[in-house]
């Protein structure tokens, strides 16, 4: 053994003693008791010498670490997480969806809350109470909150001056809201059993005072634009059809000319999901978008989907996050569908339902929504 330990030496450019160790480990592997092997007397110098300069080489490290003692780290900026619901923007401000045709989880039926708290929800439920309109009376006194719990409740005795409604955890994808010629529900779109009627009371008679903190970003943006409609605050313009779904059997037929006129999403208050709640047919008397959960729909007279264009359509910028489009089947019914980036607008071009934002980094995304209030 001793001379492979020779020629190892002359090999290597290393230190012995590394070298030593390493075939004792071998040996030992091999059952080999190297340790009781006699060293040969012209080795034993050169063995001794390498034994020796280990301990001065392990007292330096060890006075090494007395005098410099390990510094604290500092602590390292937290990492933003990315949101998978978030939007990129290009460089000229304009929004950018990527490709329409990919589907935002459509699966998950309730993707909106940003799983910790930190996404669509507005944080810690802190949120921003910007965009509060002045002349929103503030609710009196003595009030009672209704809470959407699961159940069925019948409210016979809601007074808007003074009560409020909280929907709880409930996403856009589970909560449809419902202008029922009994009052307005806020009902559960998997569980017919679970709803929440006010008596007597419609959308037009609530305003965004009458909601608790809404924890969902994206139902309290489809929730504040049917509010907003209904109370005339709502903004529209000249050559417009504004498609809804929250009207409960509302059937529409309107004119429409591809040359000049267009169809605007930013009132819809349903998110498609695989046609259930929200689709689009060309019938014989045109092309019809309806909402098979509330059977409101409104029928562009005598135009066919080869008639459609990109262009013809607005949305909100919320509901790209959950591709409608793609979701009521848009994108397919549509030859060459995509998404114009001229006609996509900001969800805070209305005031939000329980006075707090809770998707603050939307704001700046997109453009205001402008126009005349439907009121006036």
């Amino acid at each position: 053994m001793i001379y492979y330990f020779k020629l190892t030496f002359k090999i290597f450019d290393m230190k012995r003693f590394y070298i030593l160790y390493l075939f004792c480990f071998l040996f030992t592997v091999f059952n080999t008791a190297c340790e009781d092997e006699e060293i040969p007397e012209e080795f034993q110098e050169e063995y001794n010498e390498a034994i020796a300069e280990m301990g001065d080489e392990q007292e330096a490290s060890n006075n090494g670490n007395d005098n410099n003692p390990q510094q604290e780290k500092e602590p390292e900026e937290p990492i933003e997480e990315v949101k998978k619901n978030d939007r990129e923007y290009c460089d000229d401000s304009l929004f950018c969806v990527g490709d329409p045709t990919q589907d935002d989880n459509a699966d998950d039926m309730q993707d909106d809350t940003g799983g910790d708290m930190g996404g669509d929800t507005g944080g810690d439920m802190g949120g921003d109470t910007t965009n509060v309109p002045d002349d929103i009376e503030p609710l009196g006194e003595g009030g009672v909150v209704y809470f959407v719990d699961g159940t069925t409740q019948i409210v016979k005795n809601f007074n808007p001056s003074v009560d409020k409604i909280d929907l709880g955890t409930d996403s856009i994808h589970t909560q449809i809201l419902i202008d029922t010629p009994d009052g307005v529900s806020f009902q559960n779109f998997y569980q017919w059993d679970k709803v929440l009627l006010l008596q007597g009371v419609y959308l037009k008679d609530l305003t965004v005072a009458n909601f608790s903190p809404i924890a969902d970003a994206h139902l309290q943006q489809d929730l504040s634009a049917a509010l907003a409609y209904d109370d005339g605050s709502g903004l529209v313009r000249k050559n417009t059809v504004y498609l809804r779904s929250h009207q409960q059997d509302l059937e529409e037929v309107v004119d429409f000319d591809p040359s000049t006129d267009k169809v605007s999403f930013f009132y819809l208050s349903v998110r498609g999901d695989a046609q259930t709640n929200y689709a689009v047919e060309e019938t014989s008397q045109g092309v019809r978008f309806y909402s098979p959960a509330t059977g409101q729909s409104l029928t562009l007279s005598g135009v066919s989907l080869s008639d459609l264009t990109s262009e013809h359509f607005e949305w909100r910028a919320s509901q790209l996050e959950d591709t409608v489009h793609s979701r009521m089947g848009l994108d397919k019914a549509v030859p060459g569908f995509s998404i114009e980036n001229c006609t996509v607008f900001s969800g805070k071009s209305v005031a939000m339902a329980g006075l707090v934002d809770r998707a603050p980094y939307h704001s700046g995304q997109a453009e205001i929504y402008t126009g005349t209030p439907r009121g006036q």
